[in-house]
């Protein structure tokens, strides 16, 4: 004979039920924290040195470097650029294999008794834009566990840079320790969607815009730093802002900084990220095409593209996932707000 159980015991039986399956869920759930150093000392050599602590169970463990880049619409990242990988566990090296079809994956095996493992590699040829100044771009300096939401994968930051430099960003900075710069831990997704620039020569300048925004500029050297007003720019960005605000009404950023690097170093580029959008090139080739870039920029963050939807969504990136979204909009969008500036 089954016996009923009364509706207020049964409450308290399905509750106690509940809190022992979120307690075995909590106990079994392993969420991976790793801390990353980049040091950018050699900046001019044009070489990076990647130090990550990462946080692991024992066992089998895939690594892997970014291959799909938010705003590259592609599997573009520079695995070619990626050298001299070491992986320990405290003073014993730790032997790993390459995976033989996805060149992006690192394979390694986690001893006994290991909660930690240290990697270490180096990157050439990227993020230096002259002897002067530099862009990192997070995904050409990060190796991590493959197999965990990138959403949910926090990371702690830090950079170390050229000695009297300084960086601009949109991350947030806990401390200075000479030439280092620690960040606030954010997840993989939205590191990846930071870039910092830094220079010797830097200049912040707050913009006149009802929304809170900076333009952070470098240059090659003091003068062109002092002289990047010269065609007005400054007003210019700001009322860029302000059409964004009167056709979106809201933001999802606490302050934009607008990266702008000076350089005959390199050539034009422009990428855009939620609140880090990026200019490099000339003054002359920006003069041409910048506005344009800046205003579909903007326009992006809030009108999904072809590749751009994906840098929310997509929950691994060695695996790209696109959502098309009304380009249309997003050119009339970049119209309006370019001839109301």
């Amino acid at each position: 004979m089954i016996t009923m159980l009364p509706p207020r015991s049964l409450a308290v039986a399905l509750l106690a039920m509940t809190a022992a399956a979120t307690s075995v869920n909590a106990h079994d759930t392993f969420a991976p924290a790793m801390s990353l150093m980049v040091d950018e000392t050699q900046a001019a050599r044009r070489i990076a040195f990647v130090h990550e602590d990462i946080n692991v169970r024992p066992g089998a463990l895939a690594l892997a470097y970014p291959r799909w880049i938010p705003g590259e619409h592609g599997p573009t990242g520079p695995i070619q650029q990626f050298a001299a990988l070491r992986i320990a566990s405290g003073s014993a090296t730790l032997p790993w294999t390459r995976d033989p079809e996805d060149i992006y994956s690192i394979h390694v095996e986690v001893p006994p008794n290991t909660d930690r493992i240290t990697v270490d590699f180096d990157t050439l040829l990227e993020n230096t834009i002259s002897d002067h100044q530099l862009l990192v771009a997070w995904n050409t300096v990060v190796l991590y566990p493959r197999d965990v939401d990138k959403r949910e994968l926090m990371i702690e930051p830090s950079i170390l840079l050229p000695p009297n430099w300084q960086q601009a960003s949109a991350l947030r900075v806990t401390g200075h320790a000479d030439n280092r710069v620690n960040f606030a831990p954010l997840s993989l997704e939205r590191l990846i969607d930071s870039p910092v620039l830094a220079g010797e020569f830097v200049r912040v300048v707050p913009l006149a815009s009802e929304w809170p925004a900076e333009l952070d500029i470098t240059g090659d050297s003091q003068a062109a730093i002092d002289k990047a007003d010269d065609a007005h720019a400054f007003a210019i960005f700001g009322k860029l802002i302000d059409q964004d605000r009167a056709m979106f009404g809201f933001r999802h950023w606490q302050t934009l900084h607008i990266l702008v690097s000076q350089s005959e170093a390199r050539p034009f580029d422009g990428l855009e990220h939620e609140d880090s959008p990026t200019e490099l090139g000339t003054r002359d080739s920006r003069r041409k095409t910048n506005w344009k870039n800046s205003a579909s920029g903007f326009l992006l963050t809030n009108n999904p593209t072809p590749g751009m939807a994906s840098i929310a969504v997509r929950p691994n990136c060695t695996r790209n996932r696109t959502i098309r979204g009304p380009s249309g909009l997003l050119f009339y969008g970049c119209t309006r707000a370019l001839i109301n500036t």
